[in-house]
């Protein structure tokens, strides 16, 4: 059985229960004087709970807690985990009506542990883990839900309900005994972190040699079994009848319910039940205004008053293609005044012939008196023609003597998978093609004055007129002259951004030939193309060009890429030597990615520097670096005066004395 929410309840506008996939069902834990339940904070203690003037701003389905003490830094702490299904308010938190939410929360906190110290904790439902901040806290939540959608608290965590080993009777916990656990996939609270368990106290009973470990099987569990279902009803509408009308009842609640339906005009009726569906026709002399739904088997019953539409029934919702038009035929039991919607709301118009391009996926259809219906929309008419094929053979060029020319008919449209693509000659000196038979042959320009045009016909399967196109690129070859080589003016780039050399403006190039010199300088021994790319490296390079063409002799141009490291700035370093601990921060004026290393600076001249960390650097252009240092950790741990360095991928450094600090 899937995981279910409950109907509204009228009193509070929560779900009177929660219902999980192994069909344990809570409801809302309000009562004040039930030991086994959490505790409420009600505005006025003394006064009965009621909403929203003397209501709590949480309240639970489920609250379960479990503590345990750890070692930390030289000393202990509490850890603390809880799971919980809570009802609460959006916006401010105030008790405000429409503001109702539920969610399911995992929470994991403790204090008084490392800054920077990662702990993770292991929970019935899985983990979660963070790092403790600068205060030596660790602090971390997960809450799923959302104001009035009370269906996104079941793809919470804490799902199934977990129950106590000791629950009494109508309860999965009595709230103040510690106890262990059942009903969730995992039974236990572990957290793994530097020396949790160091002093030997809730040691992992399978992990006893594991100082790193601690772990408790022991939970409080507070929440109570429903006893209310109520009752949600779906529908309630009526249409004619010889003697009167009928009236239509659908409602949903928990399977095995006693529901009945009473109003004015006719006698008590009886709703029949298949599991959570219920269904009530009543026959009365005439359509009452309201109705009262009452679940009669809760205590006290549960009475649901709703208001009695009318019948919306539609008869047609067809959209015929050739005529562009959407009817819509339905009906009033009342003979109200009906508009027509798309499913997303949009007005449609009366009932009727709608012209319009294309229509709703569905149509739904109200009724002034508040009656609803919706239906798919049916399509006739004839399929739509495909789009004609309109071949695309690309723009005309012009090109030196010798160079190899790309043609690319791949901008044709209306294509399909077996599409033929041809190309030939129109005009010129006989080209040979190379691929004539794709979208994108090759040839060589022939001699130089030359005019070369060429004929991309495309064809597809079908034999009709609009199955086949043609499209004309000519394609005319430069006089001849001597290559020259055109790579623009020395410039400077930022170290480890995308470098691109643009060689085009070269003029009676057929070939293009690239070269690189310098202590980094990328390889370009294989490009052949007028343009380049690559990553600026850390130090400066030289980029050479030459090219050849028919007119004459080679030629050559080079240009010089200065590297432009990231501006590196750091606080200055801290290490703490109680703790052991450096601390390293700064900001870097670099595009991302960038990655800054943090290096202790030699003791003796000639040693070499000792690494401390790294860390990337985040979309704020800041970045922070922790380490933990062993006491025989000599080459990591600084004397006075002793210089950290900041090096970047960007190319950025920074070097500044260390603050050594209890």
């Amino acid at each position: 059985m899937p995981r279910r929410a409950g109907p509204i309840d009228p009193d509070n506008g929560y779900p009177i229960w929660y219902a999980d996939e192994n069909d344990t069902v809570l409801e809302l834990a309000l009562a004040t004087d039930d030991p086994n339940l959490p505790g409420l904070e009600l505005p006025d203690p003394g006064r009965p709970v009621r909403f929203p003037a003397n209501y709590p701003d949480e309240a639970f389905y489920s609250l379960v807690e479990a503590e345990m003490i750890v070692d930390v830094g030289g000393g202990t702490t509490r850890a603390r985990l809880i799971l919980a299904l809570e009802a609460a308010f959006g916006g401010t938190g105030e008790v405000v009506d429409r503001q109702q939410m539920v969610f399911g929360r995992v929470r994991f906190r403790l204090d008084g542990a490392t800054p920077g110290d990662v702990y993770t904790a292991t929970h019935p439902y899985g983990q979660i883990g963070t790092e403790a901040d600068e205060r030596g806290d660790v602090d971390i939540t997960e809450d799923i839900g959302a104001p009035q959608l009370f269906a996104t608290a079941l793809a919470a965590t804490p799902w199934p309900v977990l129950r106590a080993t000791n629950a009494p009777a109508g309860y999965i916990g009595d709230g103040r005994t510690a106890t262990t656990i059942a009903g969730a996939p995992g039974t236990d609270f572990a957290i793994d972190g530097p020396g949790v368990s160091a002093s030997g106290r809730n040691r992992d009973p399978a992990q006893p040699g594991n100082p790193n470990r601690a772990l408790t099987p022991l939970f409080t569990v507070r929440g109570k079994e429903a006893t209310r279902f109520g009752v949600d009803v779906r529908r309630a509408s009526w249409t004619a009848a010889a003697a009167g009308v009928t009236i239509d009842v659908v409602a949903t609640s928990r399977p095995g319910q006693d529901i009945e339906v009473t109003g004015n005009g006719f006698d008590p009726t009886p709703m029949r039940g298949d599991g959570e569906r219920y269904v009530a026709r009543v026959a009365a002399a005439a359509a009452p205004a309201e109705i009262t739904v009452t679940n009669v088997r809760d205590d006290p019953p549960s009475p649901f008053t709703v208001r009695v539409t009318d019948t919306v029934t539609i008869a047609d919702a067809t959209y015929d293609l050739d005529a562009a038009v959407l009817t819509v035929a339905a009906t009033s039991s009342g003979g109200a005044a009906l508009t027509a919607l798309t499913g997303l709301g949009d007005e449609l118009g009366e009932p009727g012939e709608l012209p319009m391009a294309a229509p709703p996926e569905v149509v739904v259809v109200e009724s002034a008196d508040g009656g609803r219906a919706r239906t798919d929309v049916r399509l006739t008419g004839a399929a739509l023609a495909p789009r004609p094929v309109v071949a695309a053979a690309g723009p005309d060029r012009t090109v030196p003597q010798g160079r190899r020319v790309r043609l690319d008919g791949t901008g044709s449209v209306g294509l399909v998978t077996t599409a033929a693509f041809a190309w030939q000659e129109v005009t010129g000196t006989g080209t040979a093609l190379d691929g004539a038979d794709t979208a994108t042959p090759s040839f060589v320009a022939p001699a130089a004055g030359t005019t070369v045009t060429l004929r991309l016909t495309v064809t597809r399967p079908g034999g009709g007129a609009d199955d086949t196109d043609t499209d004309d690129v000519t394609v005319t070859v430069e006089p001849l002259t001597a290559p020259v080589a055109e790579l623009g003016t020395d410039r400077v780039a930022p170290v480890g951004n995308e470098v691109t050399l643009d060689a085009s403006g070269s003029v009676g190039a057929a070939t293009f030939a690239w070269s690189a010199a310098g202590s980094e300088a990328p390889d370009l021994s294989g490009e052949d193309g007028p343009t380049v790319t690559f990553p600026m490296p850390g130090t400066a390079v030289d980029v050479t060009l030459t090219v050849d063409g028919a007119g004459g002799d080679p030629d050559s141009a080079t240009v010089t890429l200065t590297p432009e490291p990231d501006q590196l700035l750091g606080d200055q370093p801290q290490f703490r030597t109680r703790r052991g601990q450096w601390r390293i921060s700064g900001t870097s004026s670099a595009t991302l990615p960038n990655r800054v290393t943090a290096s202790l600076l030699g003791r003796n001249p000639g040693d070499p520097p000792a690494v401390i960390g790294d860390a990337a650097v985040d979309a704020d252009g800041g970045f922070g670096i922790r380490r933990l240092v062993a006491p025989n950790d000599l080459a990591l741990r600084p004397g006075t005066g002793a210089l950290v360095e900041l090096t970047s991928t960007r190319g950025g450094r920074f070097a500044d004395e260390v603050d050594i600090r209890d």
